[in-house]
């Protein structure tokens, strides 16, 4: 699979990165079905594609699913921010960075060439 995907040049502007980077979730997708259960080491882990599922997911079951521990290295390069913290601490993080995200600064961006 990998020898398959090696020639795949991924477009910047394209956030569909699987069958470069995981073609594998896609074959157990076609193989599965969705959502479909995988094992990432001793724990059980569930693929979700649908966007909306995941929505409903995130916003009305975000409590069920913490992050995990983070790898040392991983804490090291990126520190206990955002991306890596739970509950009230990723409440607060949450709050400083949420003005930089308003449609009207997002708008502003512009990221095609």
């Amino acid at each position: 699979m990998k020898a398959e995907t090696a020639d795949v040049v991924l477009d910047v502007r394209d956030h569909n990165y699987l069958p470069r980077v995981a073609p594998h979730f896609l074959k157990w997708r076609a193989q599965y079905g969705e959502p479909f259960l995988f094992w990432f080491g001793a724990k059980p882990r569930i693929c979700v594609f649908d966007y909306e599922l995941v929505r409903q997911i995130v916003s009305s079951k975000s409590g069920h699913f913490p992050k995990n521990d983070a790898h040392p290295n991983v804490l090291e390069l990126l520190g206990k921010g955002l991306v890596l913290v739970n509950g009230v601490d990723w409440v607060r993080h949450r709050r400083v960075i949420d003005p930089a995200f308003a449609t009207d600064k997002i708008k502003v961006i512009d990221i095609m060439p």
